[in-house]
This record gives C-alpha cells, structure tokens and sequence, in this order.
C-alpha cells in the first residue's frame, strides 16, 4: 500500500501522545471536541475514543473530522481535517493485535472505541523562528475522492440500491408505454414518476442503511452491510435525516401523481422501488436478536 501521510507526520503522532479531536469544526463551539490517543499508520491514523465521549456521538452526526496537535515549545503544530468511521470496540477490531501497542493506560482499555481518521487535507509546521517550515495541501486520498460522484449517487446507487433504482425509473416507463399515446399527460406522468420513484429508491437506501448501522455497532451485523455509509462519507444519523426528508418527498409526490393520473400510476410510483421491503428488511436484521459476528480477519 502506497504511503498516503509524510514519514515525519507519522513519527510526530507516534511520540506526541493525546491530541485534540473535533467533529464538525466549521460548528464553532458547538462542535464535539475530546482529547484521545491515537496509532498512526501510513495510511490512516486510528483513534482510540471514550465509548460514551462526545466524538464517539459525534461522529454519528458527521463523517468530518479534525485532528490538531502542538508541541508545547512550539517545535512542530499539526492540522489534520479528514473522515472519521466508527470502527466499534477494540476488543472486535479486525487488525486489534496490531493496536495492543498502541492502546492507552487507562482502565478497561479495551472497551474503548475505535474510530479511524481517513486525513483529506493536511497543515503541518516544524521548527521555530525563521527556521519554521509550512506544508500544507491535500492528500492523495482527497485528490482521489474529488474524482468520485457526488455523496448522494455514491450513497444511492451503491449495492442493491443499483435494482431499486432501476426498477423505480423503467416501470413507469413500462406501464405508460402499455397505455399508449392516448394517456393525458404522458410525457409529464413518466418523468414525474420515474423521478419520484427514483427519490423513493434513494430514501429506502438511505433508511436502510441507518437502520443497520446499530446492529454493525452491536456486532450482529457485518461491515459489508454498511458499506454503503462509509463508501459515501455518510455519517449513520445524517443518513436517517436525509432519508426521512427524501421519504416525505416521495409521499407527497406520490400523492400527486395519484391525484392526477389515477392510483394504478401511483402504485407503481410507490412501490416499483422495493423500498417498502428493503427498509423492513433492513430492520429486522439490524434488531432480530442475532448473535454477535466476528470481524473478518480478527485474531481468534
């Protein structure tokens, strides 16, 4: 694997001890902030939280994450901004062997939560006076993710929600085509239709995927099932929120089209998307009692 983060920052982070961690910087003071200890590698720095502490819960809010560290005499400062995945509990982590060096003196350390800090930009100063160097600028990782769809399609299209979608967009296509010319409002009703079903695709794939995320943080559910949230840079609450507004949108679109064209064109707007069975799915996974899976790779 190539190296994505500089030698030097790595050495600094591996000797600095605790840093400051803050989600969502651009929040000002509202912002969750806590100081952590943390394992740097070369591509990714892991940090070790309080599993009740504020970034453990920030972090279900947002995926934004920002590390600072300053040496007292002012030899060196660092700014890293970046995302941030809740891994889950030391004690399941798939490489945990590799962290045991790593874990901070405090009791019961390996109830801590893990979390790793993917850096997109970095801000680093070393030395004193007119000595002082700056280096500031992206990272491969940020080149390489600036270069991918926008957060909502990567979410969206991303392992089932590739049918769902489809199904949402050819049905009416389907259906409208079987009506023929003589329907009133065709040109309208098929994208109207297509266009909503296809919001209603996202809002399942969305809902779905919020709804998973407690059984992944509980260990009964795998991380395949939930990778759709960190593909996308989609934190597990913003991806509830998002898909509760693009729900209401659907609903109301629905309605509409149900309005106008008659209920056989709202049906298939309604359910051509599946998500009236994937969400429940999702849910009954997410809470069916399952019993605890073990990470793939970890040490038996």
């Amino acid at each position: 694997m190539p190296n994505e983060l500089p030698a030097e920052l790595v050495r600094i982070l591996a000797y600095h001890g605790a840093v400051e961690l803050r989600v969502d910087p651009d929040q000002g003071e509202a912002s969750a902030v806590e100081r952590a200890s943390v394992a740097p590698f070369d591509d990714k720095i892991i940090v070790f939280l309080h599993p009740r502490g504020p970034i453990r819960a920030g972090l279900l809010r947002s995926s934004v994450l920002e590390l600072q560290a300053r040496a007292p005499a002012g030899e060196y400062a660092l700014r890293l901004l970046g995302r941030g995945w809740l891994v889950g509990p030391v004690a399941r982590a798939p490489d945990r062997s590799a962290l045991e060096p790593w874990l901070p003196e405090v009791p019961q350390a390996h109830q801590l939560v893990i979390a790793e800090l993917t850096v997109d930009h970095i801000e680093m100063s070393l030395g004193t006076g007119e000595k002082r160097q700056r280096f500031f600028g992206p990272t491969p990782a940020a080149q390489a993710r600036g270069r991918r769809p926008p957060r909502l399609l990567r979410l969206g299209f991303g392992g089932a929600g590739v049918l769902t979608a489809l199904l949402a967009t050819a049905l009416p296509f389907v259906y409208l085509g079987v009506m023929g010319a003589e329907f009133p409002g065709r040109p309208a009703a098929v994208v109207l239709s297509a266009g909503f079903g296809l919001i209603g695709a996202f809002a399942g794939r969305h809902l779905s995927l919020a709804l998973l995320w407690p059984g992944y943080a509980a260990g009964t559910a795998e991380l395949k099932q939930v990778a759709g949230l960190r593909e996308s840079d989609t934190a597990p609450h913003e991806a509830r929120a998002r898909g509760l507004a693009l729900t209401a949108l659907w609903v109301l679109g629905t309605a509409c089209i149900t309005l106008i064209w008659g209920p056989t064109l709202g049906a298939i707007t309604a359910l051509a998307n599946l998500s009236w069975v994937l969400v429940p799915a999702a849910a009954l996974s997410s809470f069916g009692g399952r019993r605890p899976v073990a990470p793939a790779g970890a040490d038996r």
